[in-house]
């Protein structure tokens, strides 16, 4: 089972929506993630501050995160920050099985165009109501 529900909490460090949010973050913020050493749910979550800022900086340059069986094993997230100006106003994200979620590498792309429509159509609607 995958553990998500609407409105439940997972460590932002060990899931790709998580992990798209914080992209947004000021460098200062992530040192606020988790305890002082990162706690994760399996053994392939992110163990460390250095190696969550690493993921982070290539979260922002490819606008897609990514959970690699970090949360639960056998299954994996894509996910991409919906950004609209000023904001990270919120994330999407596709889950599943690994081995589908890692099957097409072009699931990424649809991820990060699906996010940046989105932010489209928000900044659209937040210009056209003001």
């Amino acid at each position: 089972m995958i553990p998500t529900r609407v409105g439940g909490r997972l460590p932002a460090h060990c899931t790709g929506l998580g992990k798209a949010l914080l992209s947004n973050a000021h460098p200062s913020e992530l040192d606020r993630v988790g305890d002082p050493v990162l706690t994760g749910s399996t053994e392939n979550s992110i163990p460390s501050r250095g190696r969550l800022r690493r993921e982070i900086a290539e979260i922002r340059r490819s606008g897609v995160a990514y959970d690699r069986q970090e949360m639960v094993i056998g299954y994996g997230c894509i996910a991409a920050p919906v950004r609209v100006p000023g904001a990270c106003a919120s994330a999407i994200s596709v889950c599943g099985p690994i081995s589908q979620i890692c099957a097409d590498p072009r699931l990424a792309d649809h991820v990060r165009v699906t996010a940046l429509a989105i932010a489209r159509a928000l900044t659209d609607a937040s210009r056209h109501s003001a």
